[in-house]
């Protein structure tokens, strides 16, 4: 949980992300969805403080995912869901670079708490399903379209088209809290 920046595991997430078959020829691109660290990390240490990223959450080809709050622990609706989570991570990339890339709502969701039942849950591993399920919706209507598509430009559409929030910083919040529709729109518009 101490930043480390742009360290050796993390250029190996980078590889895998533009090539995931080394064996076959051609690039074959993945859209790694990647929970950043919870916890909080380490804000007064390592390589560039205060940031609380963790080895390899600084990837250049990952996409990045925070956490924010959804509801309380007793189901309740929160206040404010767009809130950052208090255990999501913060950049900035010890090379400046905004990360997470996007917050999605990860506490408290609801979730499989033991192999016979479901609880709430919180974390960035909770927020990290919900970008994976709203790139799934983006992949499929742009699949049943005939548009063409690419891991990137999926990530930029979901970046461009997500909504900031004017009370934190974009080191908090990446570039914003996930538009499935807008994105998709976004996408359809210039393929």
């Amino acid at each position: 949980g101490t930043p480390q920046g742009y360290d050796i595991p993390t250029m190996e997430i980078d590889i895998i992300s533009r090539d995931a078959d080394p064996d076959e020829p051609g690039n074959q691109p993945v859209l790694a969805v990647w929970s950043v660290m919870n916890g909080n990390g380490d804000r007064n240490s390592g390589i560039c403080s205060p940031s609380s990223l963790g080895s390899p959450d600084e990837a250049k080809n990952l996409f990045a995912v925070g956490s924010t709050s959804l509801q309380n622990n007793n189901l309740s609706q929160v206040t404010n869901i767009f809130n950052i989570s208090a255990n999501s991570a913060h950049g900035p990339a010890c090379d400046g670079r905004i990360n997470p890339h996007i917050v999605a709502p990860g506490c408290s969701t609801d979730g499989p708490a033991s192999s016979s039942g479901y609880g709430t849950m919180c974390g960035t591993s909770m927020a990290s399903p919900y970008a994976c399920g709203a790139i799934g919706l983006i992949l499929s209507g742009l699949k049943s379209e005939g548009k063409p598509y690419s891991p990137y430009g999926i990530r930029m559409a979901v970046e461009e088209t997500a909504k900031i929030q004017e009370h934190l910083d974009s080191f908090s919040q990446g570039h914003g809290l996930i538009q499935i529709n807008k994105a998709f729109e976004n996408l359809q518009s210039t393929s």
